[in-house]
């Protein structure tokens, strides 16, 4: 071939349009965008992106983003993942706030085995204060994730916001507007809370049993469905027993002028009962919800192993106005029937302003 020959060619080449090097990634639910290498394969479904990154030698590693509803404490994320990790069977190696954007990157690096490989796993949360917020995990194998963390990060140094504006870090006690993100999007998005699913019409149960006690200098009344009975044993606190339960339950009262929030209070002591395991089986921590009531009850159950034998906690706690109640209970028999008996009670009970 002759030079002319040779330079028509590469002219060719040069005015031949070249496959994208990036790609763009938009979630409108959480209003942010990044560049990505065009090399990844991305997969999408019901809001759900999943990224698979090359690696070398054939290795691949997955990125899953999703998009999220939390605007709690910080270290209330932080305990729910590590929980969430522990009743998985994996290690928790690392939690971390790093800054993204301005705001906090909660970040948790966990380690287990998947098919015979130790596999690193890291997620991370941008708490940013919008309805929506970003989660990512990235997932390899151990042998490779370094390299896989190092893709994943250069990546996010190209993160923004789709409007261009500044973000400002959660605040858990601001209240979400689901109409933030009106001006930018382009076709309506279903904003799934995490209160809990919506109360059934029907009338209010009030429980039949009243326990009157004084709170923060002011008059309240807590209501226990019927089989169950009550006595104030301290200042803030009232014993609780049915005779088909074995423990006694005490109930504290607070009001949230001068106390710490359901929230906040359910989360320490969910902790402490934590570290009473040796190995969690199962767990369960439905949805904040109302409960027959009008409270707002959240619970936490959790069943394994301590160093002694068997063992089965929860903790819970029932707003209502200002005033909540909370209870811990530890029992060392893994029996259905006194859970059902404890739900029952949940499903009840509150504690009101009294005359």
């Amino acid at each position: 071939m002759s030079i002319f020959a040779i330079a028509a060619a590469s002219l060719c080449l040069a005015q031949t349009p070249q496959t994208p090097q990036v790609k763009t990634f938009a979630n409108y639910e959480f209003g942010l965008s990044f560049e990505y290498p065009a090399t990844w394969q991305m997969t999408s479904k019901k809001g759900d992106t999943k990224f698979v990154i090359p690696l070398e030698n054939g290795i691949t590693a997955t990125v899953d983003i999703h998009a999220v509803t939390f605007n709690a404490d910080t270290e209330i994320w932080r305990y729910v993942q590590k929980d969430i990790v522990l009743q998985m069977k994996r290690q928790v190696l690392e939690q971390l706030e790093e800054e993204i954007l301005g705001v906090p990157l909660l970040t948790t690096r966990s380690r287990y085995t998947e098919k015979g490989t130790p596999t690193v796993s890291l997620s991370g949360l941008v708490y940013s204060a919008t309805p929506r917020k970003m989660l990512f995990r990235v997932t390899a194998p151990e042998s490779v994730f370094g390299d896989a963390e190092s893709k994943w990060r250069s990546v996010l140094q190209s993160i923004r916001t789709i409007a261009g504006q500044k973000l400002k870090p959660e605040d858990p006690n601001r209240k979400i507007d689901p109409k933030e993100f009106k001006n930018v999007q382009t076709k309506p998005v279903k904003v799934t809370r995490i209160e809990g699913t919506k109360k059934k019409d029907g009338e209010v149960q009030k429980g039949e049993v009243t326990v009157p006690i004084t709170v923060s200098n002011r008059n309240v009344v807590l209501r226990l469905p019927e089989g169950w009975q009550g006595e104030v044993v301290g200042d803030n606190l009232i014993a609780i027993k049915n005779r088909d339960l074995s423990e006694t339950l005490n109930v504290a009262i607070y009001c949230t002028l001068d106390s710490d929030t359901p929230a906040k209070s359910l989360f320490r002591a969910s902790s402490k009962s934590l570290d009473l395991f040796a190995d969690v089986i199962k767990r369960e921590e439905p949805a904040p919800a109302k409960n027959k009531g009008g409270a707002t009850v959240q619970v936490v159950w959790r069943w394994g192993k301590s160093s002694s034998g068997d063992l089965t906690t929860c903790e819970s706690t029932g707003l209502l106005g200002e005033f909540y109640w909370m209870f811990e209970y530890k029992s060392t028999s893994s029996g259905s029937a006194e859970k059902k008996l404890i739900d029952a009670l949940i499903k009840v009970m509150t504690v009101e302003q009294g005359s």
